[in-house]
């Protein structure tokens, strides 16, 4: 904290480093399209499970006290084809502390469910359940937040099936034992098949609102929350939604976060099409201002808003289908500015598809 007697002035963002680490080594054939990280046997390092798209199944890899990743510790079935996956608590965020697996297979419409036990090693109860309209969607998307604001967790999906009457992002609310019951929560139809997803508080009513990417029209649309009934929220008011040029071709990926330092979150779309990545400002009024267009390497396949260096400024990290992570550290300008050259890092020699 600066003192009040004085100024510091300070160039350039606070120090940041990040080194390559260990490597994971994928079998072949595995197409991973999802990761999913957290501490699994509470050892106090963090773990690592990899959604294989390609062998319809979820590896988890645990962090040796060394730093290494090891042959897999466990890999469990799931259905066709498997694109989301998350690591959450399937219970009271309160009370459970063992972390669970979610995993998400558009062609079987089907949700696997890893629910570990307690025991100083992970292990996991596998069970199934039916998602969607039953039919198939190519690449759905998958994200947990608590929706309605109770202490489980909820899960949100897009569900880009070609079948216009049901292509929508849904969600799903958890029942507290360990199942996701179907057709629980609401959706929303944006029009289009939707890919990219996230959920935020765009507004700051207390209720998250949803973003999500047209690839074919190269748009994306934000739909604000309004109140249904008790405990819930609906993104299906006509009035209460935004559609927005994307800045760039086939928007696939999407995150949310505060990039100012204005309180609000902002948007960040990245395109397959064009390999860039547009920064959109949320200007508080309902409305996303300012694009701003960052050229990557290569295709991004994922997308994130960070704080890395603990200046409370947000990050803008890209994986790309280059097999590079590219970190644009931000500088603390405004503008195009907010972010400068990358740092690329090796990400292995696996492609990780957004489709």
């Amino acid at each position: 904290m600066i003192p009040a007697s004085g100024a510091i002035a300070q160039i350039g963002p606070p120090a940041f480093r990040l080194q390559a680490g260990a490597v994971i080594t994928l079998p072949a054939g595995a197409s991973p399209s999802a990761l999913a990280v957290a501490d699994f046997n509470r050892d106090f390092r963090l773990d690592v499970a990899v959604c294989e798209q390609g062998r319809d199944a979820v590896s988890v890899w645990l962090q040796s006290p060394a730093g290494a990743f090891p042959t897999p510790y466990a890999s469990f079935p799931t259905g066709a084809s498997p694109t989301g996956l998350v690591a959450v608590a399937l219970g009271s965020r309160l009370l459970r502390p063992a972390v669970d697996l979610v995993a998400l297979s558009g062609p079987g419409s089907e949700w696997t469910l890893l629910r570990s036990d307690l025991a100083p090693q992970p292990s996991y109860t596998r069970t199934t359940r039916p998602f969607g309209t039953g039919s198939p969607a190519p690449s759905p998307q998958l994200v947990a937040a608590y929706i309605n604001n109770n202490d489980q967790v909820d899960f949100a999906y897009s569900y880009d099936t070609p079948f216009a009457p049901h292509r929508s992002v849904s969600w799903e609310q958890h029942d507290g034992q360990g199942n996701i019951p179907p057709n629980s929560g609401s959706y929303f139809n944006p029009g289009y098949a939707p890919r990219g997803v996230a959920l935020e508080d765009f507004n700051r009513d207390g209720r998250r609102d949803v973003l999500t990417t047209n690839p074919v029209g190269s748009t994306f649309t934000v739909a604000w929350a309004s109140p249904g009934v008790p405990s819930t929220v609906w993104w299906s008011d006509p009035g209460s939604r935004v559609q927005l040029p994307s800045g760039g071709v086939t928007p696939s990926c999407a995150a949310a976060g505060d990039v100012n330092l204005d309180g609000l979150p902002d948007a960040v779309v990245g395109h397959t099409g064009s390999a860039n990545v547009v920064m959109h400002i949320n200007d508080g009024n309902r409305a996303f201002v300012s694009p701003t267009s960052y050229a990557l390497s290569g295709a991004p396949t994922q997308v994130l808003l960070a704080d890395l260096n603990g200046d409370t400024r947000n990050e803008l990290l890209v994986l790309t289908a280059d097999h590079q992570l590219q970190v644009f550290l931000h500088t603390g300008i405004t503008g195009f500015a907010r972010y400068g050259t990358p740092l690329r890092f090796p990400a292995g020699t696996c492609r990780w598809p957004c489709s």
